[in-house]
């Protein structure tokens, strides 16, 4: 059990790119705020679907919340 823990504290984090319509429904928000926090992910970019109707400035606000 501890050899688990320990190894994940020095494993290098998946680099991922997140592809979402965020704004219809609330799973697309979860899904990158959680992957925002999680230490085993590492966002090099976010695309967004259909980002003419607000969907650019939904995602720009939540990673700004979260961070």
């Amino acid at each position: 059990m501890m050899k688990q823990g320990y190894s994940v504290l020095f494993k290098k984090p998946k680099k991922i790119i997140l592809d979402t319509d965020i704004g219809d429904d609330i799973d697309d928000a979860f899904a990158l705020a959680l992957a925002v926090k999680s230490p085993e992910l590492k966002i090099i970019g976010v695309c967004i679907e259909n980002a003419i109707d607000g969907r650019t400035k939904i995602a720009l606000k939540l990673l700004h919340l979260v961070g």
